[in-house]
């Protein structure tokens, strides 16, 4: 997905596997950013469980004992700048980070120290009690050490058990007994020689981001809650709120999002004119739509103008519908609510919508491919494009069955 918003905000991008590398063959690479998306990797669905190592070892071509794969670093010293997406042991403990700053590679996040002692949960928690932060009573635990040591540390049942550097979960286990303590020890040492092994603490989840001394919004993490159908809730460093409702979210209507209970001081900031313009009606259309639909649950006889409002809010709120992990370019959203608050859409069925828009979308890739073009490139509606883009509507809809 980052990959995607980069290059729809027209970065060259190149999605590598710092591992398997590129290629196993000396080459030029020369001009290798022009031809970004044909070299990136590409990514199948993450899988639920952790894979086979030796597997994902023996697929690599030149069978090296380097972490980094054939021509990652002279890739990597090429770029701008390296987007740091790893995530676990390799991609957080530090030393990617340090090898980078020896190569004098620009990369994102946390430098190697910061990432070093964040990563050793062991390391962290010393510096918590050193610092008078409060941390869960725990210890560390060794391969080949005492598993009973826990009993002199004053930790009992419930404990968390987990490896000392690891990431995403992987190797943790809540215990509640000997027997299951025993096997959490085997499975967490599968991953690891040293674990730590802390009280278990029933509460609530926060999460605080810090980006150069200043704290972002503080973020509480739900189970169960449809928020987390959306990645973050944090829509600006600045005030703000997504609100999300659930009876919308089993009703099909995902991201969830209040759109008249939702704010931020920087959104419109951050939209290109062309969608500030647009998108400035809708929320007191949805507004209008919501209860004028409460409304007419009573059975009342409606007027026209009733009826039309209420049919231009149902034909909104569904193309504001997003399946999961398609994002959509900016321009096709800009045009997507042009046709819909300019009322294009009150003659297509609501469940004709989707199937609309997607049409509607290659008809004008194939017959006027210099609107989305335009509006992607001079982030506004000149009147040339309005002009084109109302006469593709109208000759798409001639033929729209």
């Amino acid at each position: 997905m980052v990959t995607k918003a980069l290059r729809e905000n027209g970065h060259q991008v190149i999605l590598l596997d710092v591992f398997m590398g590129y290629s196993d063959k000396e080459e030029d690479l020369t001009g290798i950013f022009d031809r970004a998306e044909a070299v990136s990797v590409k990514v199948a669905a993450i899988p639920e469980t952790a894979p086979d190592l030796e597997k994902v070892k023996a697929q690599r071509k030149d069978q090296s004992d380097n972490f980094f794969g054939p021509n990652v670093i002279e890739l990597c010293r090429m770029a701008d700048i390296v987007f740091m997406a790893l995530h676990g042991e390799n991609g957080e403990n530090g030393k990617i980070q340090a090898a980078f700053d020896l190569f004098g590679i620009r990369y994102t996040g946390t430098g190697y120290l910061g990432s070093a002692l964040a990563m050793n949960k062991g390391m962290a928690k010393q510096l918590f009690l050193e610092n008078g932060i409060p941390t869960p009573r725990g210890t560390s635990l060794k391969r080949g050490e005492d598993a009973a040591k826990i009993e002199t540390c004053g930790i009992h049942f419930p404990c968390v058990v987990k490896p000392c550097s690891g990431g995403s979960s992987i190797g943790v286990s809540i215990v509640h007994d000997k027997a299951e303590y025993e096997q959490a020890l085997k499975e967490a040492f599968r991953w690891e020689n040293e674990l730590v092994i802390e009280e278990y603490v029933k509460g609530r989840e926060f999460s605080v981001g810090v980006i150069d001394f200043q704290a972002l919004p503080i973020i509480e993490t739900q189970a169960g809650d449809v928020s987390a159908y959306i990645p973050t809730n944090v829509i600006s460093i600045t005030d703000g709120q997504i609100y999300l409702e659930t009876e919308m979210f089993h009703e099909g209507f995902r991201p969830a999002v209040n759109a008249g209970l939702s704010v931020s001081r920087v959104g419109g900031s951050a939209q290109i004119k062309a969608m500030k313009k647009i998108a400035a009606p809708i929320r007191v259309e949805l507004a209008q739509y919501r209860e004028l639909a409460a409304f007419s649950q009573f059975g009342s006889e409606l007027d026209a103008d009733t009826r039309e409002k209420l049919a231009q809010g149902e034909r909104i709120r569904e193309v504001l519908k997003q399946p999961q992990y398609q994002p959509m370019p900016v321009e096709y959203q800009v045009i997507t609510l042009y046709v819909a608050t300019g009322k294009y859409l009150l003659d297509v069925e609501v469940d004709q919508i989707t199937r609309f828009e997607q049409e509607f979308f290659t008809f004008l890739d194939k017959k006027y491919p210099e609107v989305p073009k335009a509006i992607r490139t001079e982030k506004v509606i000149s009147d040339e494009t309005d002009a084109l883009l109302k006469k593709a509507i109208t000759e798409f809809k001639a033929e729209f069955k």
